[in-house]
Formats: C-alpha cells, sequence, structure tokens
C-alpha cells in the first residue's frame, strides 16, 4: 500500500499555499489562502492505483474522489510516488509541482485554477495541461 504524503509552499509575495496531499487512491494538490486557510482551487497530482470506469458507492465525502478512467490521462497513474520526488516552485502567482523534474500541475493564485498533468479533460479533477 502507498504511503501517505504531505508536502506545502508559501508564497509571501501571493499570501497563499500550495498543500499537497496523497493517500492511497489518489494524490492532490490544494490552493489556500494563508490568513483563513480557506481551499480556492483544487487539482489531481495523480491517481496511485488503476482508474475504476465510474466512482465505486458509497463514496466517502471526507476525502477527494478517486480517478475515474473518463478523466485519465496517460500520465495519470504513479502508485509508488514519495515526497521527495517532488518539488513545489513559486513564479508570478503560480504554483508548480513537479514530479521527477518533469511539470505535473500548475495552481493558477488569479484564475483559481488547476491544470494538471493527470487529466485529459476538464471537470471535478482540475483541468487538462496544454503541452
Amino acid at each position: 500500500m502507498p504511503e501517505d504524503l504531505f508536502l506545502s509552499s508559501n508564497d509571501p509575495g501571493s499570501n497563499h499555499y500550495l498543500v499537497v496531499e496523497g493517500d492511497n487512491l489518489a494524490v492532490w494538490a490544494y490552493l489556500l489562502n494563508v490568513e483563513d486557510e480557506k481551499i480556492l482551487a483544487h487539482g489531481l497530482v495523480c491517481s496511485r492505483m488503476e482508474p475504476d470506469e465510474e466512482l465505486k458507492d458509497p463514496i466517502d465525502r471526507t476525502k477527494p474522489p478517486p480517478l475515474i478512467k473518463r478523466f485519465a490521462s496517460s500520465h495519470s497513474i504513479i502508485p509508488d510516488l514519495k515526497e521527495e520526488q517532488m518539488k513545489i516552485e513559486w513564479i508570478n502567482q503560480q504554483a508548480k509541482l513537479y514530479i521527477d523534474g518533469i511539470l505535473y500541475l500548475v495552481m493558477e493564485v488569479n484564475t483559481r485554477r488547476a491544470r494538471c498533468k493527470a487529466v485529459s479533460k476538464p471537470g471535478r479533477y482540475g483541468f487538462p495541461m496544454e503541452d
């Protein structure tokens, strides 16, 4: 079973921070406001298992949903991701998350939008990253 993940980084210039959390199903990134810690945006970093066709019932509503196939890209699955493989960089009001040096997620402070390498089409997981 994959280990739980946690990584965070703040941008003093924008008064925001990015939190990356992962469990045995998926890894998600959250953009938060430093002052009230309110989640402003979220995006899928990767799935840690092969996506199912549909969400299974009952869904644990205390956690973000696992990825389903119709939103998956060819870069979605990283079952053994470790914290030391990830790096967060802040540039021009954007948090950029790299995995092994490859850009996997861009969280935009101004638009509150996540562009994700693991996502094939817009929806609850974020927006696809343009190549």
